[in-house]
This record gives structure tokens, C-alpha cells and sequence, in this order.
């Protein structure tokens, strides 16, 4: 996840995970200029199909948000992911959010392309 959690300028991630439900997790990203904590707790775990998870942060004024994702089987051994997060606070925590992911995913899926 270090490789690929940084949206934006963020130069790093630091990242500590619990897997399981119940378990926290904790992503610690930095910018050049700036450092932004996110914590949570997973809340489903099921592998392969499904993972949820609580997500707070100054942006979600660390109220507790959810992030699920889902993935499915595509043609040609591919899969799709859909990633959906709910519950933030402000339309502006909306946009900034779904840029971020969006960056996230194309990371996820171009450091999944380099490793075969």
C-alpha cells in the first residue's frame, strides 16, 4: 500500500493494518509541506470478494466515514474494483475524496500491471 496510497502531492505513506474485523488501521500520508493521518477500524473482511472500513480524518472532520470495496471477476483473469465512499460530512470532502481514490485506484492498478 506504501507504493500506491499517494493521491496528489503526497510523496510517502506509511501504513500499519489489522486485517480482520475489528482490527485498525492507520495511513500516515506526507506531503512535502504536510502530513495527513488516517485511521479506522475494519468492519468486513472477505477475501477476495469484499473489504469495509472506517476512515477518519481532519477531512471527514474525523468523523467516522465508510469506504467499501468490492471486487469481481472480469474477462481475460481480470477483475473490476468499485470503491464507494459514504458518509462524509461535506460535498467538498466529496470531491476531494473521489480525486484522491481515483488517483489511488490508477496507482493500485499500475503497480498491479508491473508486477506481472
Amino acid at each position: 500500500m506504501q507504493s500506491w496510497m499517494c493521491p496528489g502531492d503526497i510523496v510517502s505513506a506509511a501504513v500499519d493494518l489489522d486485517p480482520r474485523v475489528g482490527g485498525s488501521l492507520r495511513v500516515v500520508m506526507r506531503s512535502a509541506t504536510a502530513t495527513y493521518e488516517h485511521r479506522g477500524e475494519f468492519t468486513v473482511v472477505d477475501r477476495p470478494a469484499k473489504l469495509a472500513f472506517t476512515w477518519c480524518a481532519e477531512n471527514t472532520d474525523f468523523l467516522p466515514t465508510l469506504v467499501t470495496v468490492e471486487l469481481f471477476v472480469a474477462p481475460n483473469g481480470h477483475c473490476d474494483l468499485v470503491l464507494k465512499h459514504e458518509r462524509l460530512p461535506r460535498r467538498d470532502a466529496t470531491e476531494q475524496y473521489r480525486g484522491g481514490w481515483r488517483q489511488i485506484v490508477t496507482r493500485l492498478e499500475s503497480f498491479l500491471g508491473h508486477r506481472g
